[in-house]
């Protein structure tokens, strides 16, 4: 059993807080409206919510003998949701309609190469004490937005703000090693 003083003692930096996050995404090269630092700092500035990604590993059930036991082969990575504010000018809404639009051409149904709409959506969990320490920090890969949810307009919604999810797919995830945690790594 665990006193509270060894307690005290294993959290005495503290406890990670969801509130403190910095999501940059680097847009595609050849993309006209979503290139650029500026946008990517924008859409920084309005992202609301940001899930960290989890993966789960695809299993194959395997009996040598006795009972089963599952046998992992491949990691599956669910898709990614991020909540964006909407200003005045609908920008967040506007880049991802724009993005999508780029991926499969509405008038010629012609998709674009798979290389000319991925980008990295990178994800930062910073210190309560320092925001200037990363302390986690997630890349996904070969990233581009799948589903630019729904907005409902509604009469009686006057004293809130309009919002845009998105999620993105991405091929897979990796977490970086310029986390200030990175010592912290563990061996198998």
């Amino acid at each position: 059993m665990v006193n509270i003083e060894e307690f005290k003692e294993k959290i005495k930096k503290g406890l990670a807080k969801p509130n403190r996050y910095n999501v940059n995404i680097t847009f595609p090269l050849n993309s006209p409206l979503i290139g650029g630092n500026n946008n990517s700092q924008t859409l920084s500035i309005l992202c609301e919510s940001v899930d960290l990604p989890g993966s789960l590993l695809a299993t194959n059930e395997d009996q040598q003998w006795g009972p089963f036991r599952k046998i992992p082969y491949i990691n599956i990575y669910n898709d990614l949701s991020l909540t964006f504010m909407c200003d005045e000018d609908m920008f967040a809404r506007t880049v991802f309609d724009t993005w999508q639009q780029n991926i499969i051409n509405k008038s010629t149904f012609g998709i674009s190469y798979y290389d000319d709409y991925i980008s990295t959506v990178n994800i930062q969990l910073m210190s309560q004490n320092d925001p200037n320490d990363i302390i986690y920090e997630v890349n996904c890969f070969e990233s581009y937005p799948i589903e630019v949810i729904a907005q409902q307009l509604a009469y009686e919604n006057t004293d809130t703000y309009l919002k845009v999810e998105v999620r993105m797919a991405y091929r897979y995830w990796q977490d970086s090693e310029n986390s200030s945690n990175s010592s912290n790594s563990f061996t198998f």
